[in-house]
C-alpha cells in the first residue's frame, strides 16, 4: 500500500470529524492482523483535557465513518483497526510521554 495515499486519506478525513470531543491527531499505519492479513491501524487521539464522560458519549461511529469514507475515496480497501486514546496515552504508547 502507498503510504502517501494513506496520509492523504487521513488528512482528508480530518475535515469531516465531529467538533467534539476534540481530535488532535489522526495517524494511519500499516498493520498485520491476528491471522497475518494486511490491514491498517488507525489511531484517533483526543485532547488530553477530554473527560471520560466525553469519551463515553463521543460519536465514535461518526468518527469511524468519516475515516472509512475517506479511505474508500482514496482507493484504500484494507480493514481499519481503530484505537481511541488521549494524546498523552498515544505518546506513551510510542515512548514519548
Amino acid at each position: 500500500m502507498n503510504d502517501d495515499k494513506l496520509e492523504k486519506a487521513i488528512e482528508a478525513a480530518k475535515a469531516n470529524l465531529p467538533r467534539e470531543p476534540l481530535v488532535v491527531a489522526l495517524l494511519g499505519e500499516p498493520y498485520e492482523d491476528s491471522v497475518g492479513e494486511e490491514a491498517l491501524r488507525i489511531w484517533v487521539s483526543f485532547d488530553d483535557a477530554t473527560t471520560d464522560k466525553q469519551i463515553e458519549t463521543a460519536p465514535i461511529q461518526a468518527i469511524k465513518q468519516a475515516i472509512m469514507n475517506s479511505l474508500t475515496e482514496h482507493g484504500i480497501r484494507l480493514f481499519p483497526y481503530f484505537s481511541f486514546v488521549r494524546e498523552c496515552e498515544f505518546k506513551a504508547s510510542r515512548g514519548d510521554c
